[in-house]
This record gives structure tokens, sequence and C-alpha cells, in this order.
């Protein structure tokens, strides 16, 4: 016996309904990608404006402590005092 007589047609009524829950499929699959790359980017935007924090989520968790430290070099010729800030990268 062949399996492909056991489908039957539907009726364009029936192929209608069964087409809009794909369309539910992707939506509700995307939303929480989105969700997710809208907080990635909020998240390092934060990072860059704020001295010191905090990041978590699901995979990790990020914290950061940007204290500008002072540095007094023996052999400066000029009398500037100079700070380094830290470079972050996100990967």
């Amino acid at each position: 016996m062949n399996k492909t007589n056991l489908f039957k047609k539907i009726n364009e009524n029936e192929l209608a309904n069964i087409s809009g829950g794909s369309a539910v499929a992707i939506i509700s699959t995307i939303v929480p990608l989105a969700l997710s790359a809208i907080s990635a980017i909020a998240s390092v935007v934060k990072m860059f404006q704020t001295n010191s924090g905090e990041i978590k989520n699901k995979d990790n968790s990020i914290k950061w402590n940007e204290e500008k430290t002072l540095i007094n070099e023996k052999n400066m010729k000029n009398t500037e005092v100079k700070y380094i800030q830290p470079v972050y990268v996100a990967y």
C-alpha cells in the first residue's frame, strides 16, 4: 500500500488557516532574537558611557571598572599629568 494515497486534499479555506499559523511561528521566533540584539547593543552603549558596572545575560557576565589611572613619569620633560583610559573590545 502506498502511503501517499493516505493524504487528502484540503480546500482553499483550510489552506489559508494553516498558512496563517506559519506566520505566527516565524514572528514568535524573530521577536526573542530581536530583543536579544537590542539588549546587546544597549549593553555595549552602557559600557562605554559609565565608569563602572556589570552586565549579565543568560550566557555570560561582564564587569568593568574604568577608574582613570594617574601616571607619573620620571623622565617627563614637561609637567603634564597623563591619564590612562582603558580600551575594551566586546566580541
